[in-house]
């Protein structure tokens, strides 16, 4: 386990209904549905690219799960090795400390 978490699960006839009940709510289920599926694509097309612009996607979209998760499930996230990742870190705060 990584973390504890609560998940709430609702069916897709009841959150239709709070749907209907609830226009605002509408609003920001979809607004949410439409932030993920951004999000999704992004993780799909930076899959297709190189390391660095792996980690640098995981950076952009997820920053503060870098010291919470352990490197190997990042690693495998990325769809890389864990000694792939820790080359690629070392690369990136090479690059970064020449700036």
């Amino acid at each position: 386990m990584l973390e504890k978490a609560k998940l709430w699960v609702i069916s897709k006839e009841k959150l239709d209904k709070l749907y209907l009940e609830f226009p605002q709510l509408n609003f920001f289920g979809r607004v949410l549905l439409e932030q993920n599926t951004i999000k999704y694509e992004a993780f799909i097309t930076a899959l297709s690219q190189k390391k660095e612009a792996r980690l640098e996607w995981f950076y952009k979209y997820h920053s503060g799960l870098i010291n919470r998760v352990s490197l190997k499930y990042i690693a495998t996230y990325l769809n890389m090795t864990p000694q792939a990742l820790g080359r690629v870190r070392t690369k990136m705060a090479k690059a970064e400390r020449k700036k």
